[in-house]
């Protein structure tokens, strides 16, 4: 848009990554940068403009700005409180992670949606290929990858410039592990990670939450749920759909990228002892093989804090008599069988099970084996089908 248009102004400016060059030269130098282009003129530190005197400058000037990845309203102020009196055809273009940076300070807000599938697949194409089309006999697997990508712009161009010039031999067991194992690029990892370094402690811990347990629950009861772990699940909830970490379905489900939930998983993965794979020492737990781990070795400790696990995987789980009684801080475990599918888990355990944490408030258990089970008193959820 900018390339096309910005002839018909008497002066433009596009600033790229505004947030990331803030960070590392200041906001006083990208202010500078952007009037020395609107003045066509350089200004530097040294100069001692005032702002009536470049607001004077500009005064009915027609201009085109695009402010990329603002950081905050702050910065988005500060860059703009000269550009009152320009001429009323300007246009003035913003890019924000977070919703709330851009109310009450632009005419209106355009929320940015996944691309459909065609432009995808032309976008991928370009960083793959460098054409708009896939090469013969790359036409599925391109579609593979399109479709890992989910229509996230940044994602189709790492993706692509990955695969670039790489033969079918790569592409096929890259595609398979990707698909498969759960886990990203890192170079779309630490793209997407910006926003959620951007949260505090309790945002990030409801991040993960959703990410691990409640993806595509009702949103009241997500609430309900994060706000007897001691949360104020109303504003963290609305943060992270501000910062476009969340959706909310027309039903209330709360909704989330499937690449964003991948770098919950590896955030907790690496964050709590980034030297060791105990998954025991993980706060949240969904991997089989981690669970199965944590189960038949009692590696539960006081960091694990919730575990969910599909059974319709066909393993063997042993659960020993104190494993869950270790998890101190355990508030919320599911085992479960997903809708139209059997169960295939193996569930092993001590007839003389230890109590749980009494920090627990949502327990789904298919197949429990405990007749004599009791509704323990401070769940808000508890659905267990008694194994026959």
């Amino acid at each position: 848009m900018f390339s096309n248009h910005f002839a018909q102004y008497d002066s433009a400016c596009f600033l790229e990554n505004v947030r990331e060059e803030v960070e590392k030269f200041g906001l006083r130098y990208i202010r500078n940068k952007l009037f020395s282009a609107l003045l066509k003129r350089e200004i530097t530190a040294s100069d001692i403009l005032g702002a009536t005197f470049i607001e004077r400058m500009l005064s009915g000037r027609k201009v085109f700005i695009v402010l990329d990845d603002v950081g905050n309203a702050a910065q988005l102020e500060y860059l703009c409180e000269e550009l009152d009196d320009l001429d009323p055809n300007s246009r003035l273009i913003v890019t924000a992670r977070d919703r709330h940076t851009l109310r009450r300070k632009v005419d209106e807000i355009y929320e940015v949606t996944a691309w459909d599938f065609e432009k995808s697949l032309r976008i991928f194409s370009l960083a793959a290929f460098k054409q708009n089309h896939p090469k013969d006999g790359y036409k599925l697997l391109s579609q593979r990858a399109v479709v890992y990508a989910g229509g996230i712009p940044l994602a189709l161009k790492v993706l692509g410039s990955h695969f670039y010039s790489r033969n079918l031999e790569f592409w096929e067991p890259e595609l398979k592990y990707l698909e498969t194992k759960g886990e990203s690029l890192h170079e779309i990892l630490e793209v997407l990670k910006v926003s959620y370094n951007g949260l505090t402690a309790r945002e990030k811990e409801i991040f993960l939450d959703i990410a691990f347990f409640f993806k595509d629950e009702h949103r009241e009861f997500v609430k309900r749920i994060l706000d007897a772990y001691g949360f104020n699940a109303t504003s963290g909830i609305d943060i992270l759909k501000d910062k476009a970490l969340i959706t909310i379905s027309n039903f209330g489900g709360i909704q989330m990228h499937d690449l964003l939930q991948e770098m919950a998983f590896d955030i907790v993965r690496q964050k709590k002892d980034r030297t060791s794979r105990d998954p025991g020492k993980r706060s949240r737990l969904r991997n089989i093989e981690d669970v199965c781990d944590v189960f038949k070795n009692s590696k539960g400790t006081h960091k694990v804090e919730g575990i969910t696990l599909d059974l319709s995987e066909k393993r063997d789980l042993h659960v020993k008599a104190d494993t869950f009684n270790m998890m101190t801080k355990l508030k919320f475990l599911r085992l479960y069988v997903p809708l139209n599918k059997n169960r295939s888990a193996t569930i092993y355990h001590s007839e003389d099970m230890m109590p749980f944490s009494d920090k627990l408030r949502c327990l789904e258990w298919n197949g429990c084996p405990f007749h004599n089970l009791f509704v323990l008193s401070y769940l808000l959820r508890f659905t267990c089908r008694i194994a026959v």
